[in-house]
């Protein structure tokens, strides 16, 4: 067995356990600098918006590169499904010099050849530059590259597909969110700043940075389920009756019916938060009495968010709490119904909490 062959084996064992996308395609990059013996390995994805190639990956580059989808040599490999080895470079009216004169780098050889997806459609191309110790590329290093061209077009294609899953998904929690703007202005002012109480909250979590984007987007949700409660009860300007609050209860397993199931992690988080938000530290809360850690953070964290923001808001059955008052509401209510560390978390800066209605005040026109 050829060395080629044997990095190429011990490479697919490395990737399948590699989740994080840019980490994949350093390693590939990194292999395909070794393997060819190059300076360096670049990747350009197209951006369809503008119509222009961009650096997903480039070790010389300091900053992104963007440049015309058919400039250059990328761009004639891009628009013409067409692999190329280039040995002198700057004798080739088809090379752009200028991202040599943008990043300061010497191009004196390349190999570039299209990425292409399941259905044939180019999105990228990728390029090997320069050979080490003064040799020239040849048909082998064309070969090797394409070999490890199909790793890097398989991967790019997942995670371009996933993201735009993911964007599908955000867009659908976010008309979500917006569409109680319809049946309640003043809900939907609500849904805005518990999203941004709760992210601010969640600085303070174990959640990774991605964890936290999701909270976010799924807090906002936490009161859908309250579509299928009649306005007549929502809106009663008196305190509830024994019966009528028993309903009021249920818009959190409605909300959680109306979310699960649509084999989203965004939207199976939305629906934990919309079963949960009522949960109690104690474990009196409802609707199914959990109590502590049993609750998912991300419910608990939605729970001191939406409290104080109905504390500070105006309801028909209540006036208004200036904000000194409702945070000494969840003192008051620390260890009991919330979360302690998450109160502490959020009452750590007063200021900025009281400010970030205001701060955020363009998303709710």
């Amino acid at each position: 067995m050829d060395n080629s062959l044997k990095s190429l084996l011990q490479l697919s064992s490395e990737l399948v356990y590699v989740k994080d996308i840019r980490t994949a395609i350093s390693k590939l990059s990194m292999a395909a600098r070794t393997m060819l013996e190059v300076k360096i390995c670049s990747i350009f994805l197209h951006d369809e918006a503008t119509e222009e190639l961009w650096s997903f990956e480039m070790q010389e580059a300091k900053e992104e590169i963007r440049f015309p989808d058919d400039a250059g040599i990328a761009g004639h490999v891009f628009q013409a499904k067409e692999s190329l080895i280039i040995l002198d470079p700057y004798q080739d009216s088809r090379f752009n010099p200028e991202v040599d004169r943008t990043t300061g780098f010497k191009t004196e050889g390349l190999i570039a050849l299209p990425l292409v997806n399941r259905k044939g459609d180019t999105f990228g191309v990728v390029e090997a530059v320069n050979k080490l110790n003064g040799k020239q590329f040849t048909d082998n290093d064309l070969d090797l590259l394409n070999h490890l061209g199909l790793y890097m077009s398989a991967l790019l294609e997942n995670n371009i597909l996933n993201e735009k899953l993911k964007q599908a998904q955000e867009a659908i929690v976010q008309k979500l969110s917006r569409a109680s703007r319809f049946k309640d202005e003043e809900t939907f002012y609500h849904t805005v700043r518990v999203g941004h109480y709760a992210s601010f909250i969640a600085q303070t979590t174990s959640l990774s940075l991605e964890a936290r984007e999701m909270l976010f987007l799924a807090a906002p949700l936490h009161d859908i389920g309250k579509v299928g409660i009649p306005d007549v009860i929502l809106s009663k300007p008196g305190k509830l009756t024994k019966e009528e609050f028993a309903i009021v209860k249920t818009h959190t397993t409605i909300g959680a019916e109306i979310l699960a199931g649509g084999e989203s992690e965004l939207t199976d988080l939305a629906a934990r938060i919309s079963l949960e938000h009522h949960e109690r530290w104690d474990g009196n809360g409802y609707p199914r009495r959990l109590a502590g850690e049993e609750i998912a953070l991300e419910a608990r964290i939605t729970s001191v968010a939406d409290t104080y923001d109905v504390l500070c808001s105006k309801r028909p059955y209540k006036e208004a709490f200036p904000p000194e008052q409702a945070a000494e509401e969840l003192l008051r209510c620390k260890g009991t119904q919330f979360d302690p560390g998450l109160v502490d978390a959020f009452l750590r800066d007063e200021d900025q909490v009281r400010s970030i209605p205001s701060r955020f005040a363009e998303e709710l026109s």
